[in-house]
């Protein structure tokens, strides 16, 4: 796996935006699709999320119904129509890609408007981005909207991160750069600067 954190609560690297490790287990039942899910996220230019797609999984399934990233609904079909674990697996990243791009790769919006729908991204991006107040206040709209007592899971972001790897090692990214301290607040990304002279 390619995203690490040092300790629990700690953040992690998957491409740029730091997230936090979880000490929730992957299940072996899940582990087995690590090889389609790195197959269609190669496919998708969604590689360095690997371990966070593991966790959608954990997260949707645990890897026990065929439809394994619950991608039916994306779909328009109703849940668990996908009898196919690896054509949920294709929809599923494929759909996890489209809403990351739609979401500026805000990796807490994209999760969250996962389980919400893609309505979500414009909704969080006018009130400044996701924030779990912002998530609440979408469902409870949403639900008075269907008449339902509640709309998608408001702790989602949280139940997929604690999937997150969490072990000793220091904070990689995907491209394999290291962290050179455990503690640490980033006030610049790396990048392209406009000389000031």
């Amino acid at each position: 796996l390619m995203a690490y954190s040092n300790e629990e609560g700690a953040e992690s690297n998957t491409g740029g935006e730091f997230i936090p490790g979880g000490t929730a287990q992957i299940s072996p039942e899940v582990l087995r699709y690590e090889p389609l899910v790195r197959k269609y996220a190669l496919e998708n230019g969604v590689e360095e999320h690997v371990p966070l797609l593991l966790a959608k999984i954990m997260q949707e399934s645990g890897g026990r119904v065929p439809d394994v990233m619950q991608s039916s609904e994306s779909l328009g079909f109703p849940p668990n129509t996908i009898m196919d674990p690896e054509y949920s697996i294709k929809v599923g990243v494929a759909y996890f890609a489209d809403i990351l791009k739609k979401a500026k790769g805000d990796i807490k919006l994209t999760l969250q408007s996962y389980n919400f729908g893609g309505g979500f991204i414009d909704y969080a991006l006018d009130r400044g981005g996701y924030s779990k107040a912002v998530a609440v206040e979408f469902s409870n709209m949403m639900a008075a909207k269907q008449g339902w007592d509640r709309y998608g899971d408001v702790n989602y972001v949280e139940n997929v991160l604690r999937y997150m790897p969490n072990t000793n090692a220091m904070p990689v990214n995907a491209k394999g750069f290291l962290l050179p301290i455990n503690q640490v607040r980033i006030t610049s990304q790396f990048g392209m600067r406009v000389n000031p002279v």
